[in-house]
């Protein structure tokens, strides 16, 4: 017996389910008296209406004939009750047979830029303004049928244990839709060219840029290890962002456009050209754009103008200390990735 929901991103379902009529008199004065019942009379006083609270199950593989549980398919929006026989089911009645109330959430749509908030769901005494000074992030959907798929056949291929590299990459992917690459590196850590035993994993996420990455460190820590085949020691894993490295450029342009119309084109094109979630480019943890590529992107953006050269210059972080270079001369190091610095455009008119 199944019904749809008019709800999305349910986060958990208050299912009362109208039993009148399903027990004798005796039965059903007891369950008026049972916390969490609704009970209405009619004018002579007996019971017209007694709706129980049923509780919610995974499955219905432990249940009984006389217990109250349901499920709630989160993918689809359903609510599944059982036979009748096997799991309790309601019966149809005059009037309402039972009720859902749905506590929900907004999912990817509460993910607001800076300033997107402005004022409160109600009044709010002494509160002359209120607004997000920063993006808000961390939402997200319920999990869709594509996805499912996918992580069901990561579950099949790894049986649900983690063992070889690629295991460790598709699990991390798969447990949350703000984890956008991850890259696992065996005997290295990001201070530690060589570490012997080490399992490092390398995650970027959506919110790169402006959130702390603590809280999920931590319990993506814990559930590796839950999962880890290997006998992997604690302090041998180690989760950590890539180590970001800021590219700015630095162009020098000829054209007759005028400079503030063509230095916010430039600088908007290198910018979707060097961010690692572009879905144009996406940059794989462990590999950096080159100067030819940066030459040709340029020379492929529709810039008006000619462009009569531009330096590059990457900079990151080494331990406490911050360290510059070339794109020629960066390091080889699998935990690097490229992310748009400040760029300049000097303006040569025509």
């Amino acid at each position: 017996m199944s019904f749809p929901l008019s709800a999305r991103n349910i986060l958990s379902c208050e299912v009362y389910v109208n039993e009148t009529g399903m027990h004798p008199a005796s039965v059903l004065r007891q369950l008026a008296e049972s916390e969490g019942a609704r009970v209405t009379h009619n004018f002579l006083g007996d019971i017209s209406e007694c709706f129980v609270l049923w509780e919610e199950r995974a499955d219905f593989d432990a249940s009984k004939p006389g217990d109250r549980h349901y499920l709630i398919d989160r993918m689809n929006n359903t609510i599944h009750f059982g036979d009748g026989i096997n799991v309790m089911a309601p019966r149809a009645q005059n009037g309402e047979s039972f009720t859902v109330t749905a506590r929900c959430t907004g999912g990817a749509a509460g993910n607001l830029p800076a300033g997107a908030i402005d004022a409160p769901q109600g009044r709010l005494l002494y509160v002359g303004s209120i607004g997000n000074p920063v993006e808000t992030w961390g939402g997200s959907d319920i999990e869709s049928t594509e996805k499912a798929h996918l992580r069901g056949a990561n579950v099949l291929s790894s049986q649900n244990r983690l063992i070889s590299a690629a295991d460790f990459e598709r699990e991390i992917l798969g447990y949350s839709s703000s984890v956008r690459k991850v890259r696992c590196i065996v005997g290295q850590t990001p201070d530690k060219p060589e570490a012997d035993g080490a399992i490092s994993v390398a995650v970027l996420t959506d919110g790169y840029r402006t959130h702390s990455f603590a809280e999920l460190k931590d319990n993506l820590k814990r559930l590796i290890l839950q999962k880890c085949e290997a006998g992997l020691r604690e302090d041998l894993l180690v989760i950590t962002e890539p180590i970001y490295v800021s590219i700015s450029i630095s162009l020098f342009l000829q054209t007759s456009v005028k400079s503030f119309t063509i230095k916010n084109k430039v600088i908007e094109h290198l910018e979707n050209f060097l961010d690692p979630l572009s879905p144009r480019n996406g940059w794989d943890i462990g590999v950096l754009p080159d100067e030819a590529q940066i030459k040709f992107r340029l020379g492929t953006g529709d810039i008006p103008g000619e462009i009569r050269g531009f330096t590059a210059t990457a900079r990151w972080q080494d331990g406490a200390v911050v360290r510059e270079s070339t794109l020629d001369g960066l390091p080889k190091n699998p935990f690097m990735i490229g992310i748009s610095g400040s760029h300049t455009v000097h303006i040569t008119e025509n």
